[in-house]
Parts: C-alpha cells; sequence; structure tokens
C-alpha cells in the first residue's frame, strides 16, 4: 500500500443521548433518591418541631394577621347639601370654595399610621423594646420593626382601607390594629377640626370688622342727614358698587383661604404663592376701581367724614353722601356674603368626623397567616432532587477523568521531565 493513501479514521460520537442520562442516574440512584428523601424527611421533622414547641422558643412558629376596615370619604351628607344649597343661590364661587377641600384621604392616611407619631405610640404602649428584646438603637429599630409587621393597603376604587399587624400572639396583633384605627380617627379628627375651627374664626372675626365698618357708616349718614338733610345721589350707578362689593368680597375670601392654606403648608409651597399673587391682583384692580369711579379709597373709621364741609356747598354734599351711601351698600353685600360662607363652614366642621368611618375592627384570627410548613417540605425535597441530579453528573465526570490514561497521565507527569 501506497505512504501516500488516506487513513480513514470512523468519526467521533460527541451526542449524548438519553440513554446516556438515564444511565448515569441509575448508576447513582441511591444519591438522586436518598438525599430528596433524607432533605424532604428533615424538613418535615424540623416543621413538625416548630409546631410542638412555644410560639416563643419554635424556630418557625405560626404567625396571625388580623385585620380592619375604614372607609375614607370626602365629607359628610350635610357638607354636601349645603353646597348644593348655595350653588342654587348663586354662589358657586363659595361652593367651589368650600368643597375644594377633598381628595388623597386614602394615602394622609396611609401616610399617618406609618409616621413616627403613631408608630412611636404603639411602641411606648405596647412596650414592642421590651416584647422583642431590642437593646441597639432602640427606638429605630423598634419603628422599624413595627413598620414591617405592619400592613396598610388603599383601594381606590372603594375608598377603603385595610389595616393589618403580623404576631405570633392573635389577641396581641388584634390589640393592636384596632388601637392603630383609633389612633387614625383620632389625628383625623384632629387636622379636621383645627383647619375647620380656625376658618371659622376668621370668617367670626372679619364679619365682626364688616358689622363694625356697617355701623360707622350709619352713623355717619345720620349725622349727615341731621345735619343737611336727605340727599339722593342717583347720579352714580349702581353697577360700579356691585361690582366693587363682589371684588371685596373675593379678596376677603382670597385672604381666607391663603390663612388657611398656609398653615399646613411649605414656605416655598406654589399653591401658597398662587393665591398670595391672586390676592394682590385683587388688591390692584379694587383700589384702581376705586381711584377711576369713586374719588379715592374708603375712609378711615373713626373719622369725620363730614368734618370741614361747606354746608352751602350741594354737589359737593351730593357727592359725599354719595359715597357714604355706596360704602354701606357694599359693606352690606361682604356681610351677606361672609354669612353665606360662614354657614358653609360650620357645616364643614360638622361634618369633618364623616370623613373616615369604621367599617369592621379586626377580631384575633383562629386561622393562621402563615408559614405554609406544607409548601416548605415541598420545595425542599423538589431542591434536593435537583441538586442531587447535579451532584450525580459532577461525580460521573469525575470518575470518567480518573479512568481516561491521557488525564491520569498528565496529572501523573513529572514537573522536570522535558
Amino acid at each position: 500500500m501506497s505512504d501516500n493513501t488516506p487513513i480513514h479514521l470512523p468519526p467521533e460520537d460527541d451526542e449524548i443521548s438519553l440513554v446516556d442520562l438515564a444511565a448515569v442516574i441509575w448508576r447513582w440512584k441511591l444519591l438522586v433518591l436518598g438525599l430528596p428523601f433524607l432533605v424532604g424527611l428533615g424538613t418535615v421533622i424540623y416543621a413538625v418541631i416548630s409546631i410542638v414547641l412555644p410560639p416563643e422558643t419554635s424556630p418557625m412558629p405560626n404567625f396571625f394577621r388580623p385585620q380592619a376596615l375604614v372607609l375614607m370619604g370626602d365629607g359628610g351628607s350635610s357638607q354636601n347639601a349645603a353646597l348644593a344649597a348655595l350653588a342654587q343661590s348663586g354662589l358657586g364661587n363659595l361652593a367651589g370654595l368650600a368643597g375644594a377641600r377633598g381628595g388623597g384621604q386614602g394615602e394622609l392616611a396611609k401616610r399617618l399610621l406609618t409616621g413616627n407619631t403613631i408608630v412611636d405610640h404603639i411602641v411606648r404602649e405596647f412596650q414592642i423594646i421590651q416584647r422583642h428584646g431590642i437593646e441597639d438603637a432602640a427606638r429605630d429599630n423598634a419603628r422599624k420593626l413595627v413598620r414591617e409587621k405592619m400592613s396598610v393597603d388603599y383601594d381606590l376604587a372603594t375608598g377603603i382601607l385595610s389595616v393589618s399587624y403580623e404576631d405570633i400572639d392573635p389577641a396581641f396583633a388584634s390589640e393592636v390594629v384596632n388601637r392603630l384605627v383609633e389612633l387614625l380617627d383620632r389625628r383625623f379628627a384632629t387636622i379636621g377640626s383645627n383647619r375647620s375651627v380656625r376658618e371659622v374664626e376668621l370668617l367670626e372675626r372679619k364679619l365682626s370688622e364688616v358689622e363694625q365698618e356697617i355701623a360707622f357708616f350709619e352713623e355717619e349718614i345720620k349725622a349727615f342727614q341731621r345735619r343737611h338733610g336727605t340727599i339722593s345721589p342717583d347720579a352714580y350707578a349702581t353697577e360700579q358698587v356691585r361690582i366693587l362689593a363682589e371684588m371685596r368680597a373675593r379678596l376677603i375670601n382670597k385672604e381666607i383661604e391663603l390663612q388657611t392654606y398656609g398653615e399646613f403648608a411649605r414656605v416655598d409651597d406654589p399653591v401658597a404663592g398662587r393665591l398670595r399673587a391672586e390676592r394682590d391682583q385683587l388688591r390692584q384692580a379694587i383700589s384702581e376701581m376705586e381711584r377711576r369711579y369713586f374719588g379715592g379709597g374708603t375712609p378711615a373709621s373713626g373719622q369725620g367724614v363730614l368734618d370741614g364741609i361747606d354746608p352751602q356747598d350741594i354737589p359737593e354734599l351730593s357727592v359725599r353722601f354719595g359715597r357714604l351711601e355706596r360704602e354701606l351698600r357694599v359693606q352690606s353685600r361682604i356681610f351677606e356674603v361672609l354669612t353665606q360662607q360662614y354657614e358653609v363652614a360650620r357645616l364643614s366642621a360638622d361634618g369633618e368626623a364623616l370623613r373616615m368611618q369604621i367599617l369592621e375592627l379586626s377580631e384575633p384570627p383562629q386561622l393562621k397567616a402563615g408559614p405554609s410548613r406544607a409548601l416548605l417540605v415541598i420545595v425542599a425535597t423538589f431542591a434536593a432532587g435537583f441538586f442531587a441530579v447535579f451532584l450525580a453528573f459532577l461525580l460521573e465526570f469525575i470518575n470518567n477523568l480518573r479512568r481516561d490514561p491521557e488525564v491520569t497521565a498528565k496529572f501523573r507527569a513529572s514537573p522536570n521531565r522535558p
């Protein structure tokens, strides 16, 4: 045979068949079956021990999660009826002002429940630090523990807030949940009443000031008529008077809205800045209107409007009397508008308590919320089975390497041999 004749070598079979895989698993069947069995048996024993031992010493105790339901609203029916009555009476702007405080109740409740005020109250009242043996950074770790065990969920579609707390003692967890709901109710009542009472107080103060202005102009008109008789200034149109009265009423409403909102807003709050800008614009518009149509601003209280006027100057007397009469009508209109708004504020204050309604308080549950020991056994057994199969193939690979002469020769070769 010629030396140039090619030699045909059989192709190497690199494919791995399912039979080979099954053969490997069969050779290591004790490992593949025994390891999951032992792990599953150990997990079952662990689960049984966790049930038998007391919850305080159990490595995996049962925990319970009682729940309370709270309905979050935006105000009572009495307030809504008052707003509807104002809208029908033509004072829709006041109705919009009074009804613009709703929304975000659920998110506010979640923030309050997880805030330090309520959490610290729970820590102190239920002795969380002593109960769980917290030593390092006791206050912060106790807050963290309460927040981890507490769950607050808000359903925007139904407006229902669910509050739950997780603990190994169902009675204790139920007490904590009910106390959380009670503290939330108090916080809501405090926040709502503070804002409403403050608004009512501001309106009462403004009403008192307007009443004093009305009394002042009434006395000035009486004094004018006693001196000079009745003068009717028909030349001045009433349209400007009505517009000026409405603008002043809007200015007072804007000041009250700004003061009420400012107590709960940040210094750089954009809404507060917008309210201040609107207030300044109203002031400037009123000042320009008074200078343009009435020749000046409102006479200062306590000064005699008729002092130094010549009785024989009839045109001047007519202008003076007309100004007094206009101011009296303006103040009367302002008083009427503020009275309507005062009634709305009082009804709003009465309806604040209905913004939060407790639907269900929690009860100590009889069924545990966790842990699922059966699921733990299943997961541990399957995980051990997968690990056993992987380990079987790894051991088979190592044995094949040991039986391979080329690999053995490489490991036995001397490092000094060329």
